[in-house]
Protein backbone atom coordinates (compact mmCIF):
# COMPACT_ATOMS: atom_id res chain seq x y z
CA UNK A 1 0.00 0.00 0.00
CA UNK A 2 1.16 3.51 -0.75
CA UNK A 3 1.50 6.10 2.01
CA UNK A 4 -1.66 7.86 0.75
CA UNK A 5 -3.63 4.62 0.82
CA UNK A 6 -2.31 3.81 4.24
CA UNK A 7 -2.32 7.36 5.62
CA UNK A 8 -3.97 6.43 8.88
CA UNK A 9 -1.59 3.64 9.84
CA UNK A 10 1.42 5.65 8.72
CA UNK A 11 0.42 8.60 10.92
CA UNK A 12 -0.62 6.64 13.98
CA UNK A 13 2.31 7.92 16.03
CA UNK A 14 3.26 10.80 18.28
CA UNK A 15 6.13 12.27 16.29
CA UNK A 16 4.33 13.63 13.23
CA UNK A 17 5.79 16.43 11.22
CA UNK A 18 3.72 19.49 10.43
CA UNK A 19 3.57 18.29 6.82
CA UNK A 20 2.15 14.91 7.94
CA UNK A 21 -0.48 16.63 10.08
CA UNK A 22 -1.45 19.06 7.31
CA UNK A 23 -1.70 16.19 4.82
CA UNK A 24 -3.95 14.27 7.23
CA UNK A 25 -6.17 17.26 7.99
CA UNK A 26 -6.43 18.06 4.28
CA UNK A 27 -7.40 14.43 3.59
CA UNK A 28 -10.17 14.69 6.19
CA UNK A 29 -11.29 18.11 4.95
CA UNK A 30 -11.47 16.97 1.32
CA UNK A 31 -13.60 13.98 2.25
CA UNK A 32 -15.82 15.95 4.67
CA UNK A 33 -14.71 13.62 7.46
CA UNK A 34 -14.09 16.57 9.77
CA UNK A 35 -17.86 16.87 10.09
CA UNK A 36 -18.01 13.52 11.90
CA UNK A 37 -16.45 12.46 15.16
CA UNK A 38 -13.44 10.34 14.39
CA UNK A 39 -11.52 8.41 17.02
CA UNK A 40 -8.40 8.23 14.84
CA UNK A 41 -8.19 11.99 14.40
CA UNK A 42 -8.89 12.48 18.10
CA UNK A 43 -5.94 10.25 19.06
CA UNK A 44 -3.72 11.84 16.43
CA UNK A 45 -4.36 15.35 17.76
CA UNK A 46 -3.96 14.26 21.40
CA UNK A 47 -0.62 12.64 20.57
CA UNK A 48 0.59 15.68 18.60
CA UNK A 49 -1.05 18.81 20.08
CA UNK A 50 1.71 21.30 19.21
CA UNK A 51 2.00 19.95 15.67
CA UNK A 52 -1.79 20.17 15.33
CA UNK A 53 -1.74 23.85 16.34
CA UNK A 54 1.03 24.58 13.88
CA UNK A 55 -0.71 22.62 11.11
CA UNK A 56 -4.10 24.25 11.64
CA UNK A 57 -2.43 27.64 11.20
CA UNK A 58 -1.32 26.55 7.73
CA UNK A 59 -4.93 26.42 6.55
CA UNK A 60 -6.74 29.61 5.64
CA UNK A 61 -8.18 31.51 8.58
CA UNK A 62 -11.68 30.72 7.34
CA UNK A 63 -11.02 26.97 7.16
CA UNK A 64 -9.28 26.91 10.56
CA UNK A 65 -12.12 28.82 12.20
CA UNK A 66 -14.75 26.58 10.62
CA UNK A 67 -13.02 23.45 11.87
CA UNK A 68 -12.60 24.81 15.38
CA UNK A 69 -16.06 26.39 15.68
CA UNK A 70 -17.76 23.26 14.31
CA UNK A 71 -15.93 21.17 16.90
CA UNK A 72 -16.88 23.59 19.69
CA UNK A 73 -20.53 23.53 18.64
CA UNK A 74 -20.60 19.73 18.39
CA UNK A 75 -19.07 19.43 21.84
CA UNK A 76 -21.56 21.88 23.32
CA UNK A 77 -18.71 24.12 24.51
CA UNK A 78 -20.18 27.32 23.10
CA UNK A 79 -23.57 26.72 24.71
CA UNK A 80 -21.89 25.93 28.03
CA UNK A 81 -19.74 29.08 27.81
CA UNK A 82 -22.73 31.23 26.88
CA UNK A 83 -24.81 29.78 29.75
CA UNK A 84 -22.03 30.53 32.23
CA UNK A 85 -21.82 34.12 30.98
CA UNK A 86 -25.60 34.48 31.22
CA UNK A 87 -25.56 33.11 34.78
CA UNK A 88 -22.84 35.57 35.76
CA UNK A 89 -24.95 38.46 34.43
CA UNK A 90 -28.04 37.01 36.12
CA UNK A 91 -26.27 36.80 39.49
CA UNK A 92 -25.32 40.48 39.24
CA UNK A 93 -28.82 41.51 38.25
CA UNK A 94 -30.44 39.42 40.96
CA UNK A 95 -28.05 40.78 43.60
CA UNK A 96 -29.11 44.31 42.57
CA UNK A 97 -32.70 43.31 43.22
CA UNK A 98 -33.90 42.96 39.62
CA UNK A 99 -36.93 40.71 39.29
CA UNK A 100 -36.40 37.15 38.02
CA UNK A 101 -38.76 37.92 35.12
CA UNK A 102 -36.64 40.90 34.04
CA UNK A 103 -33.46 38.85 34.38
CA UNK A 104 -35.00 36.01 32.34
CA UNK A 105 -35.90 38.47 29.59
CA UNK A 106 -32.34 39.85 29.44
CA UNK A 107 -30.40 36.58 29.81
CA UNK A 108 -32.76 34.07 28.15
CA UNK A 109 -32.26 31.79 31.15
CA UNK A 110 -35.27 29.78 32.35
CA UNK A 111 -36.98 30.96 35.53
CA UNK A 112 -36.13 27.74 37.39
CA UNK A 113 -32.42 28.38 36.79
CA UNK A 114 -32.82 31.93 38.01
CA UNK A 115 -34.68 30.81 41.11
CA UNK A 116 -31.84 28.39 41.89
CA UNK A 117 -29.34 31.24 41.50
CA UNK A 118 -31.47 33.45 43.69
CA UNK A 119 -31.64 30.75 46.39
CA UNK A 120 -27.84 30.38 46.25
CA UNK A 121 -27.23 34.08 46.76
CA UNK A 122 -30.27 36.04 47.96
CA UNK A 123 -30.08 39.79 47.32
CA UNK A 124 -28.80 42.02 50.09
CA UNK A 125 -31.56 44.41 51.20
CA UNK A 126 -30.87 48.11 50.57
CA UNK A 127 -29.52 49.86 53.65
CA UNK A 128 -28.36 46.66 55.35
Amino acid sequence: MSEDENLFLHNLRSNLSVADMVKTLQFYKDRKLLDDKNIFLDRLVKANPLIFKEAINMFSEETSMKIIIDAMEEGGWLVKRDNEKAKKIARKMLSRGDSPNDVAEVTDLPLDVLMNLLNEHPPIPAGA
